[in-house]
């Protein structure tokens, strides 16, 4: 007799294979269990798990880009044990096992169980000198259950249950691996070596088949990422580590190696690549550590259209591996440095949406939302700013009552409108800026300026005084600084929080006519830029100074200038032309750097009499206020991307 107390259950062994209690004989049994009744249904006994057999592949339940830092490698490492700085990676499609390999000494791979957490083994790699090498990509053979791993100039195969060498180490070129794939069923390795192309070698021999060389106009390349796409036959490669590169992805035919496709992108710093042919996804890892070139982007496998950017810390900072679970679309993103975690698991899209259809650039768009003629109150668009995080449009009224339109440029409508409050200004309004972090706008108007809450209306700050009649105005947020033009040779600085005139900066002496209407800051160069108008015989027409010291540092030399609004972002500047003849309406962009013509938009449908321009670097859009509304009050000029 036994009791399973857990259960509460007995179970008898009968030695003469009769029925407990008698009397109760049907059929004869060798054993024969009770069950406690009474208080409740007993519970069915789990069966026991073996901690290395993996759990079913996890259902994804969340959203798409949601990023899980997963804690099986830990962020720091405990006293006495060895670190693990984790580098390529493969996923097992059946199990949902990730293969990490390490790059830290002795040569390892983690085996993690993403539905747990945990590691569940970890595998000797047998490399040259598993005490000595650090491991650098990895690829998975499902068919096989082999690993191939990638490390010094050499890589090896082994089983990925024992870590038992199945074949090599083999050799490649000299230069040191970074990234690596298999085309396990044409039996073919492919190598980045930091060279400009990659190796291809015999999987089963160790043979060179051809060292794949970069076209001789690609220019500034060092092969980190390879990924092999085995439905397409096609290998992709990525750059990184190369000043002043020009291209960031290639794209080479599995048959005879030609160049099928690249992707044209400056800096690029793209350490590691993956590919699933089933959802035509292209991802890649940024090396970089800083907030904004974080983490990893996502591409379309066909044209290499970007689809997503996941620039933020949580995506993984110094991303030294990707890898892509075909079964439950996730992405697997080893951060080499561990922040936020060594391994962050990201929800993708079971489809990709369709990549954009590219924009031809300064495509105008006449917007309706402000009328063109009629209405009363009148509407005369001036000063604007965009609000970024929406896309939205603040609109600065030139006529009484002094007003604020918000517009969706999308549905071309106002949203709705902002009344200054009475008795602040009998005035119409000038100009205007947008604190975002504080929902306030920044409000130019008569001599003065003003701090309105950008939902209500309500005043936070001021009335505040310049030192004359104000046109153009802009705010340093991160000094706390507004600056005024004023229609002098210079401009006004002001303390955005007190509204103290600290002073007000002088023209040059050599600069010839001027008198100051628009003003632009740039945070990102931390420079200021003024723009003439008004001025007749001026020479000039932009004016650059040092955000620090308000120190002159650029002029553009132009004659007779009408430049009555500027805007600068994403290394433009834009002016908006306060002529109403044909070819001198408009606007005009010029490089931030140089102050060089980029474009002239002089026909009529850029506007007349531009008052007002504002940059939406984000979604790549210039706003144009057409002070007269012709040919409509409010215009939509599409930029050239990012």
């Amino acid at each position: 007799i036994v009791v399973d107390e857990e259960d509460q259950r007995v179970f008898v062994a009968n030695r003469d294979f009769r029925l407990n209690p008698p009397g109760e004989e049907l059929e004869p049994k060798a054993v024969t269990v009770s069950i406690r009744t009474g208080d409740g249904e007993p519970t069915e006994p789990e069966e026991p798990t073996d901690p290395e057999e993996p759990t079913e592949p996890e259902v994804p339940t969340e959203d798409p880009w949601t990023a899980t830092a997963l804690a099986a490698i830990p962020t720091a490492t405990a006293e006495g044990a060895t670190e693990i700085r984790p580098v390529g990676s493969a996923v097992d499609p059946a199990t949902g096992l990730v293969y990490l390999a390490d790059e830290q000494r002795p040569a390892r791979v983690h085996v993690v169980d993403p539905k747990t957490d945990t590691i569940v083994r970890t595998l000797s790699a047998p490399t040259t000198d598993p005490v000595k090498d650090g491991l650098r990509d990895i690829a998975f053979d499902a068919a096989t259950g082999h690993l191939t791993v990638a490390f010094g100039d050499n890589w090896v195969v082994m089983d990925a249950q024992t870590g038992a060498r199945v074949a090599g180490p083999f050799a490649f070129s000299s230069g040191g691996v970074r990234g690596m794939d298999v085309d396990f069923a044409g039996g073919r390795v492919f190598a980045g070596l930091r060279g400009s192309g990659f190796d291809v070698r015999d999987a089963a021999t160790g043979a060179l088949i051809r060292a794949v060389e970069a076209p001789a106009d690609g220019g500034a390349w060092r092969t980190h990422g390879v990924a092999y796409d085995a439905v397409n036959d096609l290998i992709y490669v990525s750059n990184s580590d190369t000043a002043e590169s020009t291209q960031g992805i290639r794209v080479y035919s599995g048959a005879d190696y030609s160049l099928v496709d690249t992707l044209d992108v400056a800096g690029a710093d793209f350490r590691s690549i993956a590919v699933d042919p089933a959802t035509d996804t292209v991802v890649v890892g940024h090396q970089s550590t800083t907030f904004d070139n974080s983490g990893v982007s996502i591409y379309h496998a066909d044209g290499l259209g970007l689809v997503e950017r996941l620039e933020e810390h949580r995506y993984g900072n110094k991303v030294y591996g990707v890898s892509i679970d075909p079964k439950t679309h996730r992405l697997y993103v080893s951060a080499r440095d561990r922040y936020p975690s060594g391994l962050v698991r990201v929800t993708l899209p079971a489809a990709l949406p369709e990549p954009e259809v590219p924009v031809e650039p300064w495509i105008a768009r006449g917007l309706t939302a402000i009328p063109t003629e009629g209405e009363e109150p009148q509407i005369l668009p001036v000063g604007t700013t965009v609000d970024p995080a929406t896309g939205d449009l603040f609109v600065a009224n030139e006529m009484r009552p002094a007003r604020i339109h918000i517009v969706d440029p999308v549905a071309d409508v106002v949203k709705r409108t902002i009344v200054v409050p009475e008795g602040l200004t009998g005035d119409g309004l000038r100009d205007i800026a947008y604190d975002a972090a504080n929902k306030v706008l920044y409000v130019a108007y008569g001599s003065n300026w003003v701090v309105l809450n950008a939902e209500t209306g309500a005043v936070v700050r001021g009335p505040f005084a310049f030192s004359g009649g104000v046109r153009g105005m802009d705010v340093d947020l991160g000094r706390g600084l507004v600056y005024g033009g004023t229609r002098g040779t210079g401009f006004d600085v002001a303390d955005a929080n007190t509204g103290e005139l600290k002073q007000t900066v002088a023209g040059v002496a050599d600069g010839g006519a001027w008198r100051t209407h628009g003003v632009a800051y740039d945070a990102a160069s931390d420079l200021l830029y003024i723009s003439n108008s008004d001025a007749s015989g001026s020479t000039e027409g932009i004016r650059v100074y040092g955000g620090a010291d308000l120190a002159l540092q650029k002029r553009q030399s132009v004659a007779n200038a009408d430049y009555r609004s500027i805007a600068v972002d994403g290394g433009l500047v834009v002016v908006g032309n306060q002529s109403t003849t044909f070819e001198q309406s408009g606007a005009t962009v010029v490089s931030a750097s140089d102050l060089s013509v980029v474009q002239r938009l002089s026909a009529h449908a850029y506007g007349n009499k531009v008052y007002g321009v504002s940059i939406d670097a984000d979604r790549d859009l210039l706003y144009v206020s057409a002070r007269d509304r012709y040919p409509t009050g409010l215009i939509q000029v599409t930029l050239p991307k990012s």
